[in-house]
């Protein structure tokens, strides 16, 4: 609309747009801090393994029985050591909840839902329900962190210590809530080996200077060896070069000794006297044809 003279034109303004971020996705995996947390550097921690079977109703879907069991294992447990949820550090422990068996845990660390236990077909414990239940066979599984120098004994003790836990809370039920109806701790279906130890830690400043020690002895016996060697192999040559120079020099020697003229009395200076060379061929004989003739010689012409 156009205004009227004496009307003032109103300002038009944009109707303002609000951008919502899209929200970020969620993490697969939980993590917990127990006492003064992750450590920087390398880490030592074991990889706690155990089997169990969980029982949920028909109406909840197996995948999220098991989520729920995992968020109630994980709670349990992080209670037990101490240990606060790494998203949420507002609550504050009680001493008397901890247990001091875990005073080397640093952190946790899982997945939001275990796995299915592929060894097996089915559910292999039989138990009476009063309700019809579906049964999955799980593998637990979590991530236990240890303080740096904690030995393998030490961490292999946490590890038995949680399952225990675990194994003890199932056979009391204290994991059955909502959709769970029951579970039931299995462990290791066979014989395997202890649960994955890994301690990680930092050569000592010393130990590195003696090894780096070590390494540049090592490196100066590689190239005393290497010098040694070409030396003498220069020697060598050297020698060969010698001998094949003195071989040649022979060689010009003798070859120039047979290229030398002999000696010819027709190449002396020609003194004529009386027709003859007095110091060439004829002369020569003919002072040798007037040499008095020896006694013997007498006699063997006789």
């Amino acid at each position: 609309k156009e205004p009227t003279k004496g009307e003032t034109a109103q300002p038009f303004s944009l109707p303002e747009i609000v951008v919502t971020p899209p929200p970020a996705p969620e993490s697969r995996f939980i993590s917990y801090t127990c006492g003064n947390g992750f450590e920087a550097g390398p880490q030592t921690f074991i990889d706690v393994a155990f089997g169990y079977e969980l029982h949920n109703d028909f109406d909840t879907a197996a995948s999220d029985a098991l989520k729920e069991a995992k968020i109630l294992m994980l709670e349990d447990i992080a209670l037990r050591i101490g240990c606060d949820e790494s998203s949420n550090r507002s609550r504050n422990m009680q001493q008397s909840e901890v247990d001091n068996s875990f005073s080397n845990v640093i952190g946790i660390t899982s997945s939001k839902v275990d796995g299915l236990d592929l060894s097996v077909s089915g559910c292999t414990e039989e138990v009476q329900l009063e309700t019809p239940t579906t049964c999955t066979p799980a593998t637990g599984r979590f991530t236990v962190f240890a303080k740096s120098g904690t030995d393998q004994k030490t961490l292999q003790d946490i590890s038995d210590r949680i399952k225990s836990i675990i194994e003890k809370s199932m056979s009391f039920g204290e994991y059955v809530t909502g959709p769970i109806v029951k579970t039931i701790y299995i462990g290791d279906r066979v014989e395997t080996a202890p649960d994955s130890i890994y301690i990680q830690s930092e050569p000592e400043p010393s130990k590195r200077i003696q090894y780096a020690l070590y390494g540049l002895i090592a490196a100066c016996l590689v190239l005393l060896c290497l010098l040694c060697v070409t030396l003498r192999s220069s020697r060598r040559r050297a020698r060969k070069q010698l001998q094949r120079d003195d071989e040649e020099l022979a060689l010009d020697e003798y070859m120039e000794s047979r290229n030398r003229p002999s000696f010819d009395f027709d190449d002396e200076p020609q003194h004529i006297n009386g027709g003859q060379n007095r110091y060439g061929r004829d002369s020569y004989m003919h002072s040798h044809s007037q040499r008095p003739i020896g006694r013997s010689a007498r006699g063997r012409i006789q």
